[in-house]
């Protein structure tokens, strides 16, 4: 059934809403919050908290998260992924459930919940001075990115409250080739020295500013002369047999993508390329690759930065 397979509508708590980069400090607050998600909508960046199936539930937690100071207001998104605010009545009405839950018909306040005093720990991967394909974060669970007003988009990712669970994070991560990955420790807003929060050393703190992030030896060059969602046509794939070497990507978008050589430059990239087209492949063109997953050139030349 049609009206089966929609998803349901999901109810979060709006703290935050930039159309321009977020300022450090307000960041750092936002991000302390241990469940706070990154919605990114063009040129705005919404911070949400929570993912609650009725409106109730995300009331409660709007309650609590202004008995911990943040000020927020329920937001409501639909299937195609539309963020739009609830109204007040209908916030009245949950609230009204809340209290008869609680209390039966007493007129009175809601109690609040003792405030959590745990620290917050993300692991940032990159710092990059523009977005980043999600293809490159493939394999890592809850990315997110904050821009911000140095113009600098900071990739993280998870939200521990142990350090030792956060530590191992960021050395799968590195594994991964994300060689500038770190840990980061929150705490009412405030980013704090491992040191003080009970983790590794400060001088494995690296400088949150644009740098090496990555490991450069998994960022290539290659190029690409064709894609196809079904099978390739059976005279292409003469010519491809005829170039030898030629590779399979499968991408996101369903398609299948053909790619042949690997260079560590694009300049030599850009050569072969030259060459691939005396041989009939006209719309050739150089890609990057990042452990495996196609990226375009722009975004190799970041990773490479």
């Amino acid at each position: 059934h049609e009206h089966e397979k929609r998803k349901k509508k999901q109810y979060m708590v709006q703290v935050g809403e930039f159309t321009e980069g977020v300022p450090r400090e307000l960041a750092n607050i936002l991000l302390s919050i241990p469940d706070v998600k990154t919605i990114n909508k063009g040129d705005t960046t919404i911070f949400a908290v929570g993912n609650f199936d009725d409106l109730p539930a995300a009331v409660r937690r709007q309650i609590k998260l202004e008995q911990e100071g943040y000020e927020g207001s329920i937001v409501q998104s639909d299937n195609k992924g539309n963020i739009t605010k609830v109204p007040p009545t209908e916030v009245a009405e949950a609230l009204k459930i809340i209290q008869t839950e609680d209390y039966g018909n007493e007129e009175v306040q809601i109690k609040a919940e003792p405030v959590e005093e745990d620290l917050v720990y993300r692991v940032q991967l990159g710092a990059f001075s523009r977005k980043i394909s999600p293809e490159v974060f493939k394999g890592i669970p809850n990315v997110f990115y904050v821009l911000g007003e140095d113009g600098l988009y900071r990739y993280m990712a998870g939200s521990f409250s142990d350090p030792k669970k956060a530590a191992k994070a960021r050395i799968e991560y590195i594994a991964q080739g994300f060689d500038g990955a770190f840990v980061v420790a929150l705490e009412h807003g405030k980013r704090l020295p491992l040191s003080k929060a009970g983790g590794t050393k400060a001088k494995n703190v690296k400088k949150d500013t644009r740098g090496f992030s990555m490991n450069q030896g998994k960022v290539k060059f290659k190029v690409q002369i064709g894609a196809y969602k079904k099978q390739v046509p059976t005279d292409v794939l003469e010519k491809f047999m005829q170039l030898g070497k030629v590779q399979s990507r499968a991408a996101e978008d369903g398609y299948t993508k053909y790619v042949i050589g690997e260079f560590d430059d694009i300049q030599s990239a850009e050569n072969y390329k030259e060459q691939i087209i005396s041989k009939g492949f006209e719309g050739a063109f150089v890609v990057g690759e990042f452990n495996g997953k196609i990226i375009s050139v722009q975004e190799a030349k970041e990773l490479l930065k």
